[in-house]
């Protein structure tokens, strides 16, 4: 008997196609982008970069997720979350672009210039949660190949942009790098939301009209992912800007340099987790237990890949700084240092997504904000310490703290059923 994949199967190597041609792509950016603003020009981009992306996840306010949720339990319900979904982004985005305005002014270096600030944040705020709702309803849909597509855009609309930012830094009349390179990094962003509308309207024969009934309901059902997102990416980034203010912006690129460069390995197991993430929520209208087992069914695969993963990485080190240049040296160690993270995020993912999609969303939620919590008080005292090791000491242990918080709430919920 010929063994034929299943939809999972195939969900899943066309998203890792998919995120391998955009992780080439977003590689082909890093480096176009490092080495034309050297580390501290890149360091400072990577700073700003991680508060907007940090707090873009409160733009939807989380209803994107639901979206997930509703139409791979019944499509018919498209045209209804859709509309959620828009009203909450209005609600959502003029206040996390405040926040950010704050933050930015109390948690970042002062000679960053309010111009790249303020571009930086209109494109990661304002257009790319919008870009971000194609993949969401294509997903919910469980047609991968339009997520692939709708993952894409923003990346080669990104690298169109730094083709030219590359052949602008030969003009004398451009006044500063790091906001050229901001200015264009939003209007990458803004094309790639005018072309994901453009097909969500055209296949789904949706309207851009956001839905009010109902809509405080709505949000407090999906408030718990938006925090879950935000909390996901400051645990991920927020040693990056941590290095800027507590150590420099050189080391703070080197850093960024190194963990893109893991952050490679992650593509199959959001590839398998993404196209997954609809059965996970089917299975999880029966409780924890159900979204368990389904966990513990694909588990097998992700771990065995997270150790061969660790291996290629050892042997792959020395690429970033070869590829980069001298000036980047010190990525190979850092490489190195992060070689077993994805390896050591597999158990906290396959216990994340049971919680999130079996109506437990809340105590994802408390998981991850707990974990970057821990994250960021482990960077407050390592880096001062240790610089960059410490910065990796603490992403790892955050790791360890976040699976014992989820394995206490399955538990607990477990008891209770």
């Amino acid at each position: 008997m010929i063994w034929k994949p299943g939809k999972l199967a195939n969900g899943t190597l066309i998203l890792t196609v998919g995120m391998a041609a955009r992780a080439l792509t977003q590689a082909l950016v890093f480096l176009i982008v490092a080495r034309t603003l050297g580390a501290d020009g890149f360091g400072s981009f990577v700073a700003v970069l991680t508060v907007a992306g940090a707090l873009s996840s409160f733009s939807g306010l989380g209803a994107s997720i639901l979206m997930v949720r509703d139409i791979a339990r019944n499509p018919a319900q498209l045209a209804k979350s859709w509309g959620y979904a828009l009203m909450a982004y209005c609600l959502g985005t003029p206040v996390a672009a405040s926040i950010y305005i704050v933050l930015v002014s109390l948690i970042l270096p002062g000679n960053i210039p309010w111009a790249a600030i303020l571009l930086i944040g209109a494109g990661e705020i304002v257009c790319i949660p919008l870009a971000g709702f194609g993949v969401f309803i294509y997903q919910g849909h469980e047609q991968m190949t339009k997520v692939s597509l709708m993952q894409l855009v923003p990346t080669v609309a990104r690298f169109s942009a730094a083709l030219l930012f590359f052949a602008l830094q030969y003009i004398p009349i451009i006044p500063d790098l790091l906001v050229t390179w901001s200015a264009l990094y939003f209007c990458s962003a803004l094309a790639a939301v005018t072309y994901v509308f453009r097909n969500i309207t055209k296949d789904f024969s949706v309207r851009i009209l956001p839905r009010r009934k109902g809509i405080l309901q709505h949000i407090r059902k999906s408030i718990p992912f938006s925090f879950s997102s935000a909390a996901e990416k400051l645990y991920v980034d927020a040693d990056k800007f941590m290095l800027a203010r507590l150590d420099a912006v050189g080391p703070a690129g080197l850093y960024s340099a190194g963990y893109r460069f893991v952050d490679l390995a992650f593509i199959p197991l959001q590839a398998l987790l993404g196209a997954a993430t609809p059965r996970y929520f089917r299975h999880g209208q029966s409780g924890i237990k159900g979204a368990i087992r389904y966990s513990l069914k694909i588990g097998v695969i992700p771990i065995c890949y997270g150790i061969a993963a660790g291996c290629l990485i050892l042997w792959c080190a020395p690429v970033p700084s070869f590829l980069l240049g001298q000036a980047y040296t010190e990525t190979t160690a850092i490489v190195c240092w992060l070689a077993w993270l994805p390896l050591m995020t597999v158990p906290r993912m396959l216990l994340h997504y049971p919680l999130i999609t079996s109506g437990l969303q809340h105590a994802g939620m408390k998981a991850l904000l707990t974990g970057a919590g821990a994250n960021i008080a482990l960077n407050l005292f390592l880096i001062p310490l240790w610089g960059w090791r410490g910065a990796v000491i603490a992403s790892y242990t955050a790791e360890g703290f976040m699976i014992v918080v989820m394995l206490f709430y399955i538990h607990k919920s477990w008891q209770q059923k």
